[in-house]
């Protein structure tokens, strides 16, 4: 038999069975969010910063920022919580998907979604330039090569 005040363990009982279809909903939300960045389509990854990371307590000196972005993970584009160190900008961010985030984290971040989108448009116009140029390079292969279209 528990030593714990049994109204307590009915209080959080409710509470658990009131949270839990919100919490549901949560999750939908993002994996919704995520279908809906799939279905625009996405050139490359793209990111935003929702909190910088400081050295010291006092807010000065930042080393480096957490991240919302949208990343290619295990072959499917994933909407991720990342994090960049300034010092060491050749780290991975080591991308998670969101839903492996707190549920605190998933909740603060649904307020970045729309400058997250705005960064993955940005990122997919930036990109025009370089796909351009890696187009020009691939024909003047196959004219090296004398190869044409097969």
């Amino acid at each position: 038999m528990s030593s714990f005040d049994p109204a307590l363990i009915e209080r959080n009982k409710a509470a658990i069975k009131q949270a839990s279809p919100l919490l549901d909903q949560i999750s939908k939300t993002w994996e919704n969010i995520e279908k809906f960045f799939q279905s625009q389509g996405i050139l490359r990854g793209a990111c935003t910063g929702y909190q910088t990371i400081y050295q010291d307590p006092y807010g000065e000196c930042p080393i480096g920022e957490h991240l919302l972005g949208i990343q290619k993970l295990k072959g499917a584009w994933r909407i991720c919580v990342g994090m960049e160190h300034y010092n060491h900008p050749e780290d991975e961010f080591n991308w998670k998907p969101i839903g492996e985030a707190s549920t605190q984290l998933r909740i603060e971040l649904l307020e970045h979604v729309h400058s997250l989108f705005a960064a993955m448009v940005k990122s997919n116009e930036d990109y025009i330039k370089d796909i351009e140029e890696a187009a020009k390079k691939s024909q003047k292969v196959l004219s090296e090569l004398q190869i044409a279209d097969l």
